[in-house]
């Protein structure tokens, strides 16, 4: 259930609105990917948004396995950690 609270300074505050988890597949932390994540969370948290980064590293790729076979684990991967009851799913590739 979404609850709005009082307005201050113009801004409306939803409490349990959306939460929303930023899933990143790397060898390690991209500092571009944690200086981006953050920038984001400053700027929505104001509207009761919580931001979480999840760093998933990659699934074995060629020569071990095709670039398909690495793709389909790594999504597999992904999909284990999030569920339908969560509310939508937004994908982006680079």
């Amino acid at each position: 259930r979404i609850r709005a609270h009082g307005a201050r300074e113009g801004v409306l505050r939803l409490q349990g609105a959306l939460k929303i988890r930023v899933i990143n597949v790397s060898k390690g932390k991209e500092s571009w990917s944690e200086e981006a994540c953050g920038d984001f969370a400053k700027r929505v948290r104001r509207f009761g948004v919580e931001v979480e980064e999840l760093t998933l590293k990659p699934a074995p790729g060629p020569p071990k396995r095709t670039v398909d076979e690495q793709r389909e684990e790594e999504g597999k991967d992904i999909l284990s950690r999030v569920s339908a009851v969560e509310g939508p799913l937004v994908v982006l590739d680079e």
